[in-house]
């Protein structure tokens, strides 16, 4: 009998440690297997097809975002997609939107330059859908980063983007290597999307993960696991 209260108290003491160390976090993701997954558009065509959703037209600043009243409380998090722009109809500027608002005029907005083999950080304003403004500044000169790492941006091509938020620090990813760190502290919530500018592209496999972030609906507190797992091994006493 003794052996067995044991045993049960190193599983419980286990259980204990892991829930006291491990972050709450949560996962949402969009595979566009059917449809949209519930992000709401701006401006432009969108649709999916063959489980990939796509844009098309010639305005600027074409985005879905998802941002519901949950994601209020998003604050630190990573996001990430598959992006591609489409060689048809010479795609430039194609990525992934962050701390969007209910607005969807103001968000911040990371993305491809394909031209230039560069990534840029911008963010929009209220207004129209091209009010924005850059953080990457040289005088009076908006200016870009150079992809890092021998990458090279290109048109048809699947690139992973991938955005991680701190507060107000932001490390910014493209095909699995860190290319530059920003800060500011406009935006301190919000949703996640994706983004094109002026041409056709392609989006799949957009993830959300973060601590104020449910998996397909509420998160559970670790406190309330602590709680629990305190009051099983006080009831093997």
């Amino acid at each position: 009998m003794k052996s067995y209260h044991f045993g049960n108290v190193i599983v419980l003491v286990i259980l204990l440690v892991g829930v006291v160390s491990t972050s709450w976090a949560g996962t949402k993701s969009w595979d566009f297997a059917k449809d949209s997954g519930g992000l709401k558009t701006s401006h432009g065509k969108w649709a999916v097809k063959d489980g990939i959703f796509q844009v098309e037209g010639k305005d600027p600043a074409m985005h879905a975002s998802y941002i519901e009243d949950e994601t209020k409380t998003w604050d630190n998090y990573t996001v990430e997609a598959r992006v591609r722009p489409a060689k048809a109809g010479n795609t430039r500027w194609a990525g992934i939107v962050f701390r969007a608002q209910p607005d969807l005029h103001e968000y911040y907005v990371y993305y491809l330059n394909t031209p230039n083999n560069t990534t840029e950080f911008w963010m929009h304003k209220k207004g129209k859908w091209d009010a924005r403004q850059s953080f990457v500044k040289e005088g009076n000169k908006d200016t870009n980063n150079p992809a890092k790492g021998g990458i090279k941006i290109a048109q048809d091509k699947w690139h992973d983007m991938k955005v991680v938020c701190d507060g107000s620090k932001f490390k910014f990813y493209f095909d699995g290597k860190l290319q530059v760190e920003f800060e500011d502290k406009t935006y301190k919530t919000g949703g996640v999307g994706v983004w094109s500018w002026a041409g056709p592209a392609s989006f799949d496999n957009l993830k959300v993960t973060g601590g104020a972030i449910g998996d397909g609906g509420a998160a559970v507190d670790p406190k309330k696991k602590l709680a629990s797992a305190w009051g099983s091994l006080k009831t093997i006493y």
